[in-house]
C-alpha cells in the first residue's frame, strides 16, 4: 500500500472490508447441521478442548483456542510437533480435539487425530477439503467453505 494517496488508501481499506464482509456472509449462509453438531460437542465437552494445526492453520488454531478460553471453555493449542513427540499423552477420553487444516492433508495434523482417536478422544476436523485424509480420520467434520 506504499505510495497510495490518502483517498486511495481509504478506497483500498473499504474494498478489503467489503471482501471480508462477503467472506463472513458466505460462511453464515453455509451453516448447517454440521455446525450445530460441532458447536454442541464443543459446548458439552467436560474435559479440555485441544486445538491443533500447522502453518497458517496453526495461527488460526491458536486464536480459536484463545477465543474458546475467553468464552469460558477450557481450551489449549497443541502443536503437532510437540504432540507427536509425547505431549499428546495428556489427552483424556473426556477431551475433544479440533484439527484444523484447509487441505486436510497435513500428515502431522492427521497423525494427531489418529493419536487422539486411539486415546478415546472425540475428534473434529475443521477443513475445506471434505475429501481428505483428515476427514476420513476424524469422528466429525465441520466444512469451512471459503
Amino acid at each position: 500500500m506504499s505510495g497510495l494517496a490518502p483517498g486511495e488508501m481509504l478506497e483500498e481499506a473499504r474494498q478489503v472490508m467489503e471482501q471480508e464482509i462477503e467472506a463472513i456472509r458466505a460462511l453464515a449462509d453455509g451453516l448447517d447441521d454440521a455446525f450445530q453438531e460441532c458447536a454442541q460437542l464443543l459446548s458439552d465437552c467436560t474435559g479440555l478442548i485441544w486445538v491443533t494445526g500447522v502453518g497458517t492453520s496453526a495461527a488460526v488454531s491458536s486464536r480459536f483456542a484463545h477465543n474458546l478460553t475467553v468464552c469460558g471453555a477450557r481450551s489449549m493449542f497443541l502443536s503437532p510437533a510437540d504432540g507427536l513427540h509425547g505431549h499428546a499423552g495428556v489427552m483424556k477420553p473426556s477431551d475433544l480435539l479440533v484439527a484444523v487444516s484447509r487441505g486436510g492433508e497435513s500428515s502431522e495434523v492427521t497423525q494427531m487425530a489418529e493419536i487422539a482417536n486411539r486415546l478415546g478422544v472425540t475428534t473434529i476436523a475443521f477443513v475445506h477439503n471434505t475429501n481428505s485424509s483428515l476427514v476420513r480420520t476424524c469422528h466429525y467434520v465441520l466444512p469451512i467453505r471459503s
